[in-house]
């Protein structure tokens, strides 16, 4: 029973989590730039990369948000750690030109 029970609540969590993805992807498609971030940040916080490299984009592309590429590093960064070589790429990239130096990659 426990382990249909931690089954259950993974699924429950993996579903919130890509959840909150597509939504903020809906949203960002119809340019309702507040609510994708939002989105993309509650799924973000809960370790969802894809979400940590689409808020990334958006502070490095400055789309409904100020343009700022050291968030857009830290969030790139914390996909990285997760796997994802383009934002490992990506934030090594923004790191020269925020900091000056190459970043070391994750």
């Amino acid at each position: 029973m426990k382990i249909l029970c931690t089954i259950v609540a993974f699924f429950a969590f993996t579903t919130a989590l890509a959840g909150d993805l597509e939504d903020g992807v809906s949203a960002y498609v119809k340019k309702n730039f507040a609510t994708a971030l939002a989105k993309f940040r509650s799924a973000a916080l809960r370790g969802n990369r894809d979400a940590q490299t689409a808020i990334g984009n958006v502070y490095a592309e400055g789309v409904g948000t100020t343009q700022d590429f050291k968030e857009a590093v830290h969030w790139y960064r914390l996909a990285a750690a997760q796997g994802d070589s383009t934002a490992n790429r990506t934030s090594t990239a923004y790191g020269t030109r925020v900091y000056g130096k190459q970043l070391h990659k994750v």
